[in-house]
């Protein structure tokens, strides 16, 4: 399809159709945009030969031109789109719509109506255009760019479009709004708290709905929760006494993508009388980072009342895809019912699980297939703590302190490193491991002192190298060590002991969150505003960095708000860590509980990996959920599944040779260029010439630009192309049969 500008394509030989846009001469035919890239060229005049472009800015008004010649009476000068400002409130679910108005600006200062105006969004996520009527969705907020062009010129108008839901929740009265009309009151005891979230967190813009949490020390009040941003808000009225409110998903969404890059904020307000004085808690600013999350993370996770039954549990940031493992526990090694001690491999192809839930049979499992053993369990190898290479072709593993190298297809014995260690991790470039040296106290979960060793690997022999450097523990423990991506820092926790609590959890203890530098020795730097109440452990970090942050997943025994008071059960929470860091300066954030967890249950040791895929055959929803290659593709059916390349059929955009392969609703296959054959549905195929267009890239390169003519506008060659009667022209040969160029108009001569 073109996407080449009219001026562009005809260059200097445009006298005929410049002559549309109320040109007085040939000398300045060429396309540009003006400095600030938000307008396109519009048209150029000039009395004595030399010409003037004027552009179309975002304000929806096209640039002037010189007057012309003493007699040539107004001329064209540009588009004026209103209303503006152009704003637009809708609601999800029903939308909005703004009606445009396009004036056509003349030299002399006047106006009038545009003939036949055509419209087209250039961001149909945020709203559409049917005729002058644009249409906000209501799914989306931020600016929509409407491209406008009529009688030969062309400008852009941006649309401000704000997603704004009311919503009285269950138990609240249906006139609960109408409540908070009162005055603001100034007693600080009792203001409300805002418990979560936290102030200044960041999160990703696929984060399922936070719980807003609060405490006040109102009586029996009614609640009013806003969240809001330059671009929409969502208010939310509870019920009497309440201290918790969740978004609806479809606004949140909203609110999250309308403000991606940017914050948003989130107060409450009580009152115990209709009408009466509003208490106004201090506002939480939740930053947002420009991308998803699409890292999962996987927890070890079990019962409060018991150890005896853990699982393996996947979670991602949207909520969507929590699921527990479903490990097969009937091995010839024993029947087990338990499953912890878990690490994963950086493509999250491979998890290495112990069967019994620590120092009991280990074993290898796909996590997209967790019910086929593929190594093990084997009574002969078991471990506390593991750890892949990221070409999972070896496995490090701790027991009783030593510290093993393994051949991961066959979890072989290839050395051992180290005999007083725990907690080994492997960077993920593959030249570089870290352990903590166990230098007092007990086995390799419970000790009291250790320092951090970080040591090279050689990838080539597949055997550890020299030790880089130590980080000295100076009496205390370091622990729980985890590589960012990229390798170039690990984080780990330094404390009393290295572990959250004791073994019957009637002891917490507490440890600092930090990291150092791995390529050469440097101070440690403390991650506190990640880790505030230091009793957050084992941090590890997502494969790859998204929307300008790395992502460290982490359990602690902190609050959640006021579902779960301190040291209640631990659970995992996410903080975001800035991509370029400062030297010596802390780059973490608050973080945030991640969604779907069971708040009854114990959740620990976390691992970040890519989601997994799938083979051949079965369900996906793009192309990454697909292993080896794979595409994901509609079946006989029209149900999406992995499918080989040289059996899936084509996408819209993607090369064809028959109609045959493309997909259903893809195709057909069509010419878009010279020898270049692409599944195109005929909705986005370009024009041919003769055929009704709106604007120049509607037409294929070989059937000229979108021209207009009496009854609408057509793809018309250029050599085609000639002035309808009361057209703006310059000579005789401008015009079309029979007709003259009297005074720059076409029309009949005398």
């Amino acid at each position: 399809m073109s996407t080449t500008s009219l001026f562009s394509k005809i260059g200097p030989v445009c006298c005929v159709l410049l002559s549309l846009s109320a040109c007085n001469g040939c000398n300045n035919a060429g396309a540009r945009e003006d400095a600030g890239g938000a307008g396109t060229v519009t048209g150029a005049s000039s009395s004595g030969g030399g010409s003037t472009a004027s552009s179309s800015g975002s304000s929806g008004v096209s640039g002037a031109a010189d007057a012309g010649s003493a007699d040539a009476g107004p001329t064209p000068a540009g588009l004026e789109v209103l209303p503006t400002p152009a704003e637009l409130d809708a609601a999800p679910g029903v939308g909005a719509d703004l009606t445009l108005t396009v004036n056509l600006l003349l030299t002399d200062g006047t106006s009038r109506a545009a003939r036949a105006p055509f419209f087209r969004s250039e961001n149909p996520e945020i709203g559409s255009t049917s005729g002058a009527v644009f249409h906000a969705h209501g799914s989306r907020s931020g600016v929509a760019r409407v491209r406008v062009r009529a009688e030969g010129l062309e400008v852009y108008k941006d649309i401000t479009v704000r997603v704004r839901a009311v919503s009285v929740l269950p138990g609240a009265p249906a006139d609960a709004p109408t409540a908070f009309g009162g005055a603001v009151g100034m007693e600080e005891a009792r203001k409300p708290v805002l418990a979560y979230p936290l102030h200044d967190v960041v999160i990703p813009l696929n984060l399922a709905p936070m719980l807003i949490q609060w405490r006040s020390t109102l009586v029996n009040a009614l609640f009013h929760v806003r969240i809001s941003g330059a671009n929409g808000s969502l208010d939310l009225y509870t019920a009497a006494g309440a201290d918790r409110a969740e978004p609806d998903t479809a606004v949140w969404r909203a609110l999250l993508n309308g403000h991606a890059g940017g914050e948003i904020y989130v107060d409450v307000e009580g009152v115990e009388t209709g009408g009466g004085t509003r208490h106004l808690s201090d506002r939480v600013r939740v930053r947002l980072a420009n991308a998803d999350l699409t890292s999962v993370v996987y927890y070890w996770t079990l019962s409060a009342q018991s150890a005896a039954n853990g699982a393996i549990v996947r979670i991602s940031a949207d909520g969507r895809s929590n699921q527990v493992l479903a490990i097969n526990g009937n091995t010839s090694a024993g029947n087990f019912t338990c499953f912890g001690c878990h690490a994963l491999s950086l493509d999250g192809q491979r998890m290495a699980v112990s069967y019994g839930g620590g120092d009991t049979p280990g074993g290898i499992i796909d996590p997209g297939n967790p019910a086929v053993n593929l190594v093990g369990p084997s009574n002969d190898v078991r471990w506390h703590f593991a750890a892949f290479s990221p070409d999972r072709s070896r496995l490090l593993t701790v027991r009783n302190k030593v510290l093993t190298l393994r051949d991961a297809e066959t979890l072989a014995e290839l050395t051992t490193l180290e005999d007083s260690t725990s907690h080994p991790t492997w960077s993920p470039t593959g030249n570089r491991i870290a352990y903590p040296r166990i230098t007092s106290g007990g086995d390799d979960i419970s000790f009291t002192a250790s320092d951090l060793v970080i040591r090279d690997f050689d990838t080539t022999a597949g055997m550890p190298g020299a030790e880089l450097y130590t980080v000295p523990g100076n009496g205390n423990a370091l622990f729980y060590p985890g590589f960012t991506p990229g390798g170039t820092y690990v984080a780990f926790n330094r404390g009393a002991v290295s572990r959250s609590r004791s073994q019957d959890s009637s002891t917490f203890y507490s440890a600092t969150l930090e990291w150092v530098e791995t390529a050469a020795q440097s101070a440690p730097v403390v991650l506190a505003r990640a880790n505030p109440q230091q009793n957050s452990f084992n941090p590890s970090f997502a494969t790859i960095v998204e929307g300008g942050y790395m992502w460290v997943a982490f359990f602690t025994n902190r609050p959640y708000g006021v579902v779960l008071q301190q040291n209640e059960n631990s659970q995992i929470w996410v903080a975001a860590v800035d991509a370029n860091p400062a030297a010596g300066q802390d780059p973490s954030h608050p973080g945030f509980w991640l969604p779907g967890q069971d708040v009854t249950t114990l959740n620990l040791s976390t691992f970040f990996a890519p989601q997994p895929c799938y083979g051949a055959g079965a369900s996906c929803e793009t192309d990454l959920g697909c292993c080896n290659g794979n595409l994901c593709r509609p079946n006989a059916q029209g149900a999406l599944v992995c499918t080989p390349p040289d059996l899936a059929c084509r996408l819209p955009g993607d090369e064809c040779t028959v109609d045959a392969d493309c997909c259903e609703g893809a195709g057909p296959c069509f010419l878009v260029g010279e020898d270049d054959l692409r599944c195109t549905p005929p909705e986005l195929q370009c024009r041919q010439a003769g055929a009704a267009c709106a604007f120049d890239d509607d037409c294929c390169d070989s059937a000229g630009t979108c021209f207009a003519q009496d009854g609408g506008s057509f793809c018309t060659p250029v050599e085609q192309q000639c002035v309808a009667a009361d057209g703006t022209c310059e000579a005789d040969e401008d015009c079309c049969e029979p007709f003259d160029c009297i005074r720059f108009s076409c029309s009949l001569g005398g």
